[in-house]
């Protein structure tokens, strides 16, 4: 199974790659300077602002002129989408690392990349990085195994935003906007049987709406609280707690 899904994975992902290149190359033509995002079929997003290129071989075998232009390659692709996201030249922060595993393996352990200009003796530096995160992984570095890179990938950030969350209270202080009980008795929508085991079996449970709960409302179990996405069962001898930026925060009772 093994054999397989890697002779599939190395047909395929330079495919993939490619087609991702002229797909991303079409929109940066077209006018779009956004971020370019992929939703993973696991779930999930890839972000270009991170990029490889395969070039699979022993390490031994590297072709390190190749490696270094591919490397500018990158570099110029990640600093132009950096530059129209208004990112300066002096925030940005450019890491570059190698997909490297044992040849006849099938995980891929990530080392870092020199920085500069790569040559023959570079070489000596990956083996050594790959090596220590080896026997940091599994104990023990297997011998008689040529050490092999698939990816060269380089990670292109900007500085860390600095973001402010405002409460979502009406009235914008970060304060309730109205009084903890008003806003429960506003927001209760009626009673329902509940099963609670705790409880020893069926419990008239008050049911609320999320949406009319302010900031600092605070509930005690049994509670529901419904909304159009999901609902919140708050068990008995628990407390429900609506945080400043809108979030339920429920403490659970010991035991």
């Amino acid at each position: 199974m093994r054999t397989s899904t890697t002779v599939a994975n190395a047909f395929v992902q330079p495919l993939i790659d490619r087609y991702l290149r002229r797909l991303e190359d079409a929109l940066s033509q077209s006018g779009f300077h956004g971020q370019f995002l992929l939703m993973q079929s696991s779930g999930g997003l890839i972000s270009s602002f991170e990029y490889s290129r395969s070039l699979p071989c022993k390490l031994a075998q590297t072709d390190w002129p190749l490696v270094n232009e591919i490397y500018e390659e990158l570099g110029a692709v990640a600093l132009t989408t950096l530059k129209a996201a208004r990112v300066r030249r002096g925030d940005t922060r450019i890491a570059r690392r190698a997909e490297m595993r044992l040849a006849g393996q099938f995980h891929d352990i990530e080392v870092p990349v020199p920085s500069g200009e790569l040559t023959a003796e570079s070489a000596s530096e990956l083996s050594r990085s790959f090596q220590a995160e080896y026997q940091r992984r599994y104990h023990a570095v297997l011998p008689g195994y040529d050490v092999m890179i698939l990816n060269w990938r380089l990670r292109a950030e900007g500085p860390e935003p600095v973001i402010r969350l405002r409460s979502p209270s009406s009235n914008g202080s970060g304060r309730p906007s109205e009084g903890t009980q008003k806003s429960a008795s506003r927001a209760f929508k009626g009673v329902r049987s509940a099963y609670f085991p705790e409880a020893g079996g069926f419990v008239s449970t008050p049911v609320y709406d999320r949406y009319l709960l302010r900031t600092q409302t605070s509930l005690d179990g049994p509670a529901i609280v419904e909304e159009r996405e999901s609902t919140t069962v708050v068990g008995p001898g628990d407390r429900l707690m609506v945080d400043d930026q809108g979030n339920l925060r429920i403490a659970v009772a010991a035991g």
